[in-house]
């Protein structure tokens, strides 16, 4: 008995110890870099070898798969992967859907994964040289700036589709500055998702470098902008689906779909979104702490740095 009992505990701190030890393997760094737009030195959050939580929807029929984070046309890539996944049930309920074309659910999670590995072994018998060799892998990536607005507006000053007291803005109400900060501190402090308010957080507010196993894979991406120009974005998208095999008939369609779907929590164009934009992008100590959270999404993707110094 007493030696059953000296290997379960052997064992329990074998595995905390790995835990532990893996654990303090995520634990962000602080790098230091000056900017040449405006000389400012500035202390980012940065990650390696790591990655959060990602969701991808895959098309098996175009080899065609997606990895999406949150406010960066998640809902609609959802919706159309459900529709050439399988579009005779998406077509028999999308209209009655809410959120029509963009809802999150008409495929369930039938066409979806939460790793690579998993997308890889179920579509190509688990041979990655195989899937990377046929399938793309389309990654739409946002304007830090947007995306960090867009989802604020949502998530903290409107509450689209949320109860009005629910724990993911830390009580910071509709100050930016105080979730930033604390956005800041958490990322600090981040040492993975463990519960439903960290995943939350994690898909709509960190750096998009840090998802979707970037760190892995960034060389079997196809990077796709979703930027202020709608039009441009939708023919890039529209063009890489084409390319893949997806015929003329479904492209009309899904061409459609970008440009008459209006998903309830969409807040690009209103009024409240463009004032608190604006106030971001005139204050100098709200973008050095955007700076410090995202820097990392602004130099990866390609996205124009703000000059802070022209604000000082």
């Amino acid at each position: 008995m007493k030696l059953c009992y000296k290997f379960l505990f052997d064992s329990l701190y074998l595995i905390l110890f790995l835990n532990n030890f893996y654990e303090a393997k995520r634990i962000n760094v602080v790098k230091e870099i000056t900017l040449n737009n405006s000389g400012l030195n500035l202390k980012y959050v940065s990650i390696s070898n790591y990655s959060i939580r990602s969701e991808y929807a895959s098309a098996p029929k175009y080899k065609i798969n997606a990895c999406y984070t949150g406010k960066s046309f998640s809902s609609m890539a959802l919706g159309l992967f459900c529709y050439l996944f399988d579009d005779k049930n998406f077509l028999k309920h999308y209209k009655s859907a809410n959120n029509k074309g963009a809802n999150r659910h008409l495929c369930h999670r039938r066409n979806r994964n939460l790793l690579m590995t998993e997308v890889i072994k179920k579509y190509s018998n688990n041979n990655s040289t195989k899937f990377f060799n046929e399938w793309k892998n389309i990654y739409v990536v946002r304007n830090p700036i947007s995306r960090f607005i867009s989802g604020f507006i949502q998530i903290c000053v409107l509450k689209i589709g949320l109860p009005s007291n629910h724990p993911y803005c830390f009580n910071c109400k509709r100050s930016m500055n105080c979730f930033l900060t604390k956005l800041y501190t958490r990322l600090l402090k981040f040492k993975g998702t463990h519960n439903i308010v960290d995943r939350f957080l994690s898909y709509h507010f960190h750096p998009q470098k840090w998802q979707c196993e970037y760190f892995k894979y960034k060389d079997k991406y196809k990077i796709i902008h979703y930027d202020s120009d709608k039009k441009q974005f939708y023919e890039t998208y529209l063009g890489e689906l084409r390319d893949s095999g997806v015929p003329e008939a479904k492209l009309t369609f899904i061409k459609k779909l970008f440009y008459t779907t209006k998903p309830i929590h969409k807040t690009d164009g209103k009024h409240i979104t463009n004032m608190y934009k604006n106030y971001l992008l005139r204050n100098p100590k709200l973008l050095k702490l955007l700076l410090k959270i995202f820097y990392e999404d602004f130099e990866e993707f390609k996205f124009e740095i703000p000059n802070i110094e022209k604000l000082s």
